[in-house]
């Protein structure tokens, strides 16, 4: 992406959050990466106003990033069939069942409605207004799912009063586009915490096969995407095109290995493992060493994986977790490796070698061996600093 392609998209991406007049945002083929991801402004701007907004008023969104809840539920309250207390019964029925996916989720909104509880509401959620059908003001909601659903938690409480929620509605988001909206959602929660596994590699997915799509449609997308490399098949280009758009997308790069193993947990995952993992919040280093085995052997294995993660930090089981795979040495490990081998090299002729080289050798010699030195103290240092953390 060219520097006038970049000062562009920012230029339309800044009117969209601060300016009342929102520029037409066109559906195109990805032959450039998109838009750099929104920062969520500190300040309101002039199209916002934050409120007291009831909960019953709220709609989730669909393609939200992070898919908060079993789909099941997720679907039924999206599309209006039970409410949000609605929600909130059936996973307490369904976690006094021994469900460690409504497990999970209740564990983690307890969390946060405590916090809410004893610090107060510290962020409003964000949300733009929607009509529905009977004309009824309804407020769709952009960033702040899990805050929604502690505050759905509080409500169920006995002893709680909770019937609403402090919002940032925003009116300038209502013409926004979905692409615009699915990067302000990501940008959010990229920045404030890592999206799960799971929720990644469905995106990642979703994204090659939109990418493929484009492809078929567009020959022309192959050749520019083939960068004068004919031998390129179309499904190296999908990856290329994959990356470069979710690069800008999630604020890093996508490396073409990690591509491949979101890739992997979307179509070797049996549907039980992958709720598991999005619930558990499993990460990609772990769920890519079940991708090859049979479906009874992904369950046992991820339940076991859940219930050593949920042992004790000091506990003996977490010695049982599956092992990651071996990959390139790091350069700590590559510097131990180097100087065993140079205590090992160190022998009796060594100093009759040595008399043999010139003065300036000797010198240069002696230099590198000082670096070698400091370096090595440094790396000791950290070492001793990680030891004392165990």
């Amino acid at each position: 992406m060219t520097i006038t392609d970049y000062a562009a998209r920012k230029k339309r991406m800044t009117a969209l959050l601060t300016s009342d007049d929102i520029p037409a945002v066109p559906q195109s083929t990805p032959v450039n990466p998109p838009d750099s991801p929104i920062v969520l402004p500190d300040n309101h701007t002039q199209n916002s106003s934050v409120n007291q907004v009831l909960l019953q008023e709220i709609e989730i969104d669909l393609h939200q990033p992070r898919q908060y809840l079993p789909a099941e539920l997720r679907r039924l309250f999206a599309s209006r069939e039970i409410n949000h207390q609605d929600v909130i019964t059936q996973l307490m029925t369904r976690a006094a069942n021994n469900d460690m996916e409504a497990e999970a989720y209740l564990a983690d909104m307890r969390t946060l409605a405590n916090d809410i509880k004893a610090n107060g509401q510290l962020y409003a959620i964000l949300v733009y207004t929607n009509k529905d059908r009977d004309d009824r003001q309804r407020y769709h909601l952009i960033d702040g799912e899990r805050r929604f659903w502690a505050m759905a938690y509080l409500s169920s409480e006995p002893d709680n009063q909770v019937t609403t929620i402090r919002a940032e509605v925003r009116a300038d988001l209502e013409q926004a586009s979905a692409d615009d909206i699915l990067n302000l959602q990501w940008s959010a929660n990229m920045q404030r915490d890592s999206v799960c596994a799971m929720d990644i590699a469905e995106f990642v997915c979703a994204k090659r096969e939109e990418a493929v799509r484009h492809l078929e449609m567009d020959p022309r997308l192959l050749t520019i995407w083939r960068k004068g490399d004919q031998t390129v098949t179309p499904r190296v280009a999908a990856q290329r095109m994959v990356c470069s758009d979710l690069a800008h997308t999630f604020g890093r790069p996508l490396k073409r290995r990690a591509y491949y193993q979101y890739l992997s947990l979307v179509e070797k995952l049996v549907a039980p493992v992958k709720a598991l993992a999005r619930a558990h919040k499993l990460p990609l280093s772990r769920l890519i060493l079940i991708t090859s085995q049979q479906e009874r052997e992904q369950m046992e294995a991820t339940l076991q994986m859940i219930e050593l993660l949920r042992a004790p930090e000091d506990s003996v089981a977490k010695s049982v977790l599956p092992q990651q795979r071996p990959g390139r040495p790091t350069r700590s490990r590559s510097r131990i490796t180097l100087a065993e081998r140079a205590v090992a090299g160190m022998d009796s002729d060594t100093e009759q070698m040595l008399r043999k080289w010139s003065r300036d050798e000797l010198a240069s010699v002696l230099q590198t061996d000082q670096d070698l030195i400091e370096a090595t103290n440094r790396h000791q240092s950290l070492v001793r600093s990680a030891l004392d953390q165990r």
